[in-house]
């Protein structure tokens, strides 16, 4: 677009260097041009589906209603993650971040994901690199920029976003460490997340000599004008546009600044080489003086985007640079770069397009689905909906040859419900995008039917083994942190298989002394093991056997890791003690859940009796993950103490207070478990004795005195598990 300043080609700026994640933020989308050339030409995109793409909700919703075909390897390849957060507005950034651990590459500025973006318009974008020791001058960019993306992701979350951010998070610590400082940096990013953007870009300025506006949209009305005007007082104020491009309208011909000559509109064309560009920039020049504030971005000349809040209006980004002198950036040059500006005199000059079409996400209708997963042979929906919704509720999967298909949901806990996938759905899905929509019948004759919106199918596979890339996530997400360890555990229980708990207790290894959490705040999923866990069959020992094995192996290595700790107690490891004694506490509770629930499953009416070798196993079994429950008790204990007396307990309680519910509610759930037992002992369970005779298991008295639940045994776990709670008490 500019012949006077460098010209950025963003293709071939994309086509060049390696990455391992890639985030972008965009209005409009090309899905087919991101498939067909993107995917297959740009080397900054990684290939093991390590890419998000945030665009707005309504445009993300009109992608799925008319080219669902298009989007063959969405939420699988890569993600789509819709944005809104206003009904009057749009999410309207243009962001492109790639990163590796030791370098990045940001784009930003006015260019959509699209072939006309990357390819055809006169876009302004700035590009920023940065290189751990050699090239880290645009560091506080890349911070401010993916501080902006976990803002995004706070305002409009999603499971799949959230776990590719902590993962860059994870990876990535330059993004996260302590910020760069920008005051002395002339650049910023700034955002109209909680500020309008235009204050902010003519804060502290007034009885300048001239604002200059480039833009291709603008309100229908220049009351907008009249404001800046009245904020930054400029002596004279120019606008550049393109005809037949632009949305002013002949009422602003008829603004009382124009027609005192104050403000003038250059009509101007833009070309690269000797093809037609059409205007898609969007820039704001400040002049006083020599000196010049310049911003440029996404936000055009339009109230949405300039003087509302993101809840208000659009939500946008633009890059602020202070203090240029203009004999680098010359307004007039950079906005005109072919110096063929027209003068607008006469509104039978102008050629006014239609305003950019708006996109209006659908309506709730008291029904929500925010994110649809596969997760195992399940489709988990994480939904919203109405109280008073009780009757049926299924979810509409529509393939993208348009088969339909309609499953029935139950409920989880929480938000979420999920369905069980048919063995023949899951090749079908597999092969392209799917979309899934909520349907809720208020009973049988389906007379009351609420539809919810429509959502992609999340399924992210890697790119390498066509595999899900969800284990590998799990395990990044089990060592990030105490939460991430406790959501990837309850995933595990409640949706994989056996093969699947065992990869992970094999494969996760959590690191001593790791720096601090960098994943995003979020909720703490409850320690308490997760309801409709399946009893041992006999046919099921063999893998039982093996998954208690990786189990025991994961505790003994993971308790040499606290011992570490116990040798060198530092409050700034605490959360990482905390983080691997409560890894420690959810295997052994699943392994004690998993024998519970197994003896719950025998009784008076059950076709087979427990026979007493398997009785005395289970009890074995038991009192193993007791001694290990209590001697966890015992080395939480002795580090609280440690602590307590080397710091200032204000500083140890601040520590320690994200951990004392999730150490509150296991030590409460292992308490709770010997009324389930004992309720087996006396009321469900017979045994078959050597004689062939039938007795019930409470009449075996001393055999269950060498237990663990035995009362004098029980008594001493007790005492052990209410110092716990003293302890933990005196940290409230």
């Amino acid at each position: 677009m500019n012949a006077s300043a460098p010209r950025l080609d963003l293709y071939q700026t994309l086509k060049q260097g390696h990455f391992d994640h890639a985030v972008i933020c965009t209005y409009e989308f090309g899905p087919s041009f991101f498939e067909e050339d993107c995917l297959e030409n740009f080397h900054a995109l990684p290939d093991n589906s390590s890419i998000s793409i945030l665009l707005d909700r309504g445009v993300y919703e009109g992608l799925i209603a008319s080219d669902l075909n298009a989007l063959k390897q969405a939420n699988r390849r890569y993600l789509l993650h819709p944005v809104s957060f206003s009904t009057r507005g749009v999410f309207h950034p243009k962001l492109f971040l790639f990163v590796t651990p030791k370098k990045g590459l940001l784009l930003v500025g006015s260019a959509n994901c699209t072939e006309a973006g990357l390819k055809r318009n006169a876009e302004m974008v700035g590009q920023y690199q940065y290189e751990i020791g050699k090239r880290e001058e645009s560091l506080p960019l890349f911070q401010q920029a993916f501080a902006f993306l976990r803002a995004v992701e706070k305002e409009c979350p999603g499971e799949a976003l959230r776990a590719h951010l902590d993962d860059i998070a994870h990876q990535t610590s330059w993004l996260v460490d302590e910020p760069a400082t920008a005051n002395s940096s002339p650049m910023h990013l700034i955002h109209n997340l909680q500020h309008p953007l235009w204050p902010q870009i003519c804060e502290g300025l007034q009885d300048v000599d001239a604002l200059h506006i480039l833009a291709p949209y603008y309100d229908s009305k220049p009351a907008i004008l009249q404001r800046m005007h009245k904020d930054l007082q400029p002596r004279q104020i120019n606008i550049y546009t393109q005809n037949g491009k632009t949305t002013l309208t002949p009422k602003w011909l008829q603004a009382p600044l124009v027609e005192a000559g104050e403000a003038k509109i250059h009509l101007c064309e833009y070309r690269d080489e000797e093809r037609r560009q059409s205007l898609h920039a969007k820039a704001f020049a400040v002049v006083d003086g020599d000196s010049c504030r310049f911003a440029f971005g996404s936000a055009n000349c339009t109230s949405a985007a300039l003087m509302k809040t993101a809840a208000q209006g659009n939500v946008e980004i633009m890059l602020l640079f202070d203090a240029v002198s203009k004999r680098t950036l010359n307004p007039k040059r950079v906005f005109d770069p072919l110096d063929n500006a027209q003068l607008l005199t006469d509104a039978e000059m102008l050629e006014t397009r239609e305003a950019e079409p708006f996109h209006p996400a659908s309506a709730a209708h008291g029904l929500r689905l925010y994110e649809a997963t596969v997760v195992g042979q399940k489709i988990r929906c994480e939904v919203e909906m109405n109280s008073h919704m009780g009757g049926k509720l299924r979810v509409i999967l529509t393939l993208a040859d348009q088969e339909i298909h309609s499953l029935a949901l139950s409920h989880e806990e929480g938000p979420f419900f999920s369905a069980a996938l048919p063995p023949e759905l899951e090749a079908k899905i597999n092969e392209a995008a799917s979309a899934v929509r909520l349907e809720w019948r208020a009973d049988d004759a389906g007379e009351e039917i609420t539809s919810s919106n429509a959502m992609l199918l999340t399924d992210l596979q890697d790119g390498e083994t066509g595999g899900s890339v969800r284990p590998q996530r799990q395990v990044q997400q089990a060592t990030q942190s105490a939460a991430g360890f406790l959501l990837a555990w309850r995933d595990l229980i409640r949706y994989g298989d056996d093969d699947d708990l065992m990869d992970f207790l094999i494969s996760c290894n959590i690191a001593v002394n790791v720096p601090r959490p960098l994943v995003s705040p979020r909720d703490r999923p409850s320690c308490v093991p997760v309801a409709g866990m399946k009893p041992i069959a006999s046919q099921d020992l063999p893998y039982y056997q093996a998954i208690d094995d990786a189990a025991r192996a994961f505790i003994d290595k993971h308790f040499k890791k606290l011992e570490t700790h116990l040798g060198n107690v530092d409050l700034d490891s605490a959360p990482n003690f905390m983080h691997i004694a409560l890894a420690i506490a959810g295997v052994i509770q699943v392994q004690v859940e998993r024998d519970a629930v197994t003896l719950e499953a025998f009784g008076p009416a059950a076709p087979a009796i427990i026979i007493p070798q398997e009785w005395n196993e289970r009890k074995k079994h038991l009192d193993c993950y007791y001694d290990f429950f209590g001697k966890l008790l015992l080395y939480v204990a002795q580090y609280i103490v440690v602590l307590c007396e080397e710091y200032k307990m204000r500083y140890v309680k601040l520590e320690l207070k994200p951990d004392l519910k999730s150490w509150h509610e296991a030590n409460n759930y292992m308490l709770s478990l010997r009324e389930r037992i004992e309720e087996c002992r006396t009321q469900r369970l017979r045994i078959v004795l050597p004689s062939k005779n039938i007795v019930p298991a409470y009449s075996l008295r001393d055999d269950f005195y060498q237990n663990i639940f035995a009362p004098h045994n029980w008594s001493k776990y007790q005492k052990k598990s209410a110092a716990m709670t003293s302890l933990l008490d005196k940290l409230k």
